[in-house]
């Protein structure tokens, strides 16, 4: 089986942030999901997780949205090529 040409991930944060995730935060550990709190962490996690499986950066972008209720939601989309 061949790895994949392009892969690509989807990141998310959403605030206010939930309480028990806040919790684990302010002691500088990951959540319950072994996420990060902050969106720039978590693609620098990704980025590694990555590279490490011989992929690299190729694009990305960044949305920002604001719901109905306050709740904003920032995501980054960002596209990996397999290194050859």
């Amino acid at each position: 089986m061949s790895a994949e040409r392009f892969i690509v991930a989807e990141l998310s944060k959403n605030w206010p942030e939930d309480q028990a995730d806040l919790e684990c935060w302010n002691f500088g550990q990951p959540n319950k999901n072994g996420l990060r709190r902050f969106l720039a962490e978590r693609l620098e996690d990704d980025l590694n997780h990555n590279a490490a499986r011989g992929y690299k950066l190729v694009d990305w972008k960044f949305d920002r949205s604001w719901s109905r209720n306050g709740l904003l939601n920032e995501t980054i989309i960002a596209i990996f090529e397999l290194v050859e």
